[in-house]
């Protein structure tokens, strides 16, 4: 049986290395998320997640609900973007998080603990600026807005090279090692170490594959091993050689693992004749939003349970760390600063399917680690 996990934490890792560097936000601290009804699909208005809560931070504290105001007005943008720009992440997000206000709930928390870091330049004006520019981008520019926006041009951190560092955004070369030191400034084409679980030794807008810093490039432009990587939602075409959207439904694959997080290649020897991929992708089953204390994972006939709340995880995903390899559990709410926690790699689950990439397990909100039994930041 050819079984492809769909996890939280494999999704929001791709979403993440595009989206760690920003942040969003107008309004109260707390976030505009929402609990969905009962149907899954409307809003009652009411709000699930306290962002300042969840990050640790106190909201009579001006400087900080500022970055935090502004990380939201960034991740409104940025999370509609990310889900009107590609349907299948599309799909994927109506499961992972019950609406973009969630989405944002998600990515918030370590926005603004990130953006107050020692050595952070950008100020809490421009993340806001950038978030208004995200907001009116077409896709294309939103694919590497880094370069493509002005406004979102991210100016180099204080700190030099061997200093500390926990976030890219503190350095002056934009690269933190996973070492927690700031990296020298990187070329293309330099030998690098690429390292389990993040994007390898290579600082600024460069990632390590096959053992060279690689530039991150945007739709349409040329990838592959030793050319260059896609910017998330994009992913290199196996055919064309080019950075193109990852194929949905009776779509065709060059490749058995080129479909989307909801589908499968349907066929395992799938290449390309010429230019064409010789596989089409089918769908790999139904699958339904789950709430806090609802059941996730395979639920049977074809369907899948994913959590729902993009501040929630299914239990099933903690067997993927030393196993045995769980395939249904309960979707519960992530921790935030303070909370029990339980966090690790996902050993197990690699060992199961060497095409799912390594990735960290944790109970924690985004970007928190599990630290003695407790949720903290880095």
């Amino acid at each position: 049986m050819n079984i492809k996990y769909v996890s939280f934490c494999s999704t929001l890792a791709a979403w993440s290395a595009l989206a760690c560097l920003g942040g969003c936000g107008d309004g109260d601290t707390k976030a505009s998320s929402s609990k969905a009804d009962a149907d899954g699909g409307s809003l009652d208005g009411q709000i699930t997640v306290d962002i300042a809560v969840l990050a640790g931070i106190d909201a009579t504290d001006q400087a900080k609900t500022d970055r935090l105001q502004a990380c939201q007005t960034y991740y409104a943008a940025w999370c509609e973007r990310m889900r009107s720009c590609d349907s299948q992440q599309d799909v994927v997000a109506k499961t992972q998080f019950a609406n973009d206000a969630a989405c944002v709930a998600a990515f918030t928390p370590w926005c603004a603990y990130q953006d107050l870091l020692p050595g952070v330049t950008w100020t809490a004006d421009e993340r806001m600026a950038c978030g208004q520019a995200l907001a009116t981008a077409d896709c294309k520019s939103f694919s590497l807005w880094e370069t493509t926006i002005s406004a979102c041009s991210l100016p180099a951190g204080t700190r030099a090279t061997g200093a500390t560092c926990v976030s890219a955004m503190q350095c002056q070369s934009l690269g933190c090692s996973s070492k927690g030191s700031c990296l020298p400034i990187t070329k293309a084409g330099e030998a690098c170490a690429t390292v389990s679980g993040s994007a390898g030794e290579c600082a600024g807008l460069q990632v390590c594959w096959s053992g060279k810093c690689v530039a991150v490039v945007g739709a349409g432009q040329a990838c592959g091993v030793g050319v260059a990587t896609c910017q998330s939602p994009y992913r290199c075409e196996p055919c064309s050689g080019t950075c193109a959207l990852v194929p949905t439904t009776g779509q065709g694959c060059g490749a058995p693992w080129d479909c989307g997080a909801l589908d499968l290649c349907d066929s395992a020897s799938a290449t390309c004749s010429g230019a064409k991929p010789t596989g089409i992708c089918q769908s790999a089953g139904t699958v339904v939003a789950a709430g806090i204390g609802q059941p996730c994972g395979a639920l049977g006939n074809g369907s899948t349970g994913a959590c729902q709340e993009g501040s929630a995880y299914c239990s099933s995903e903690l067997s993927y760390i030393d196993g045995p390899l769980a395939v249904t559990g309960t979707c519960n709410a992530r921790g935030g600063v303070g909370s029990a926690c339980t966090a690790g790699y996902n050993t197990a689950q690699v060992k199961a399917n060497p095409q799912i990439a390594p990735a960290y397990v944790t109970t924690c909100g985004m970007g928190m680690t599990c630290q003695n039994g407790s949720c903290a930041w880095p």
